[in-house]
C-alpha cells in the first residue's frame, strides 16, 4: 500500500518539475537583466504600492527605447525593418512560440525573462498588423 501511495504521489508531483524545463526555452535573457535592474533600482522603497510604481516607471522608460520585448515599441525597432518575407518568416515563428508558451494570469505569475503566450500575442499581432498595411496576407486570410 505504501508503494502505491509514494508511486501516485511522485506521478501527481513529476509534472510541476517537467513544467520548469518544459517552458524554459522562452525565457529571455535581457528582458530578465530589465526587470532585475528594475527592482534593484526600486529595492530601497519599503512601500509596496510606492515599489510597484517606481518598477512601473522604469518599465515604461525601457519601453520607449524600444528594448523591452512584447511592446509595440520594440517590434517597430526590431521587426518592421525587414523585408516582408522575413517579416512574415517571423510572424509565423511567433505564432509557433505562442502556441507552446505558458499562459499565466493572477494565480500563475512569470518567471524572471519568460515570455509567456501574452507577450508572443503581442508581438505577433504587431508584426500581423504590419504585413496586412504592407498588403501582405497573413493565417486564414491566405485561403481567400
Amino acid at each position: 500500500m505504501r508503494h502505491l501511495t509514494f508511486l501516485l504521489l511522485l506521478a501527481l508531483l513529476l509534472p510541476m518539475f517537467v513544467e520548469a524545463d518544459e517552458y524554459s526555452q522562452h525565457v529571455d535573457a535581457s528582458l530578465a537583466k530589465m526587470n532585475d535592474e528594475a527592482e534593484k533600482a526600486c529595492a530601497h522603497i519599503w512601500n509596496y504600492r510606492q515599489q510597484d510604481l517606481c518598477i512601473e516607471n522604469i518599465t515604461k522608460r525601457q519601453e520607449a527605447t524600444g528594448d523591452r520585448r512584447a511592446t509595440e515599441e520594440y517590434c517597430k525597432k526590431h521587426y518592421f525593418p525587414l523585408d516582408n518575407k522575413a517579416l512574415e518568416e517571423k510572424y509565423n515563428e511567433l505564432a509557433t512560440l505562442r502556441r507552446t508558451a505558458r499562459a499565466v494570469g493572477d494565480i500563475r505569475r512569470p518567471h524572471k525573462g519568460e515570455m509567456t503566450q501574452t507577450s508572443y500575442a503581442v508581438e505577433a499581432g504587431c508584426v500581423a498588423r504590419e504585413l496586412k498595411r504592407r498588403g501582405v496576407k497573413t493565417g486564414y486570410e491566405r485561403r481567400y
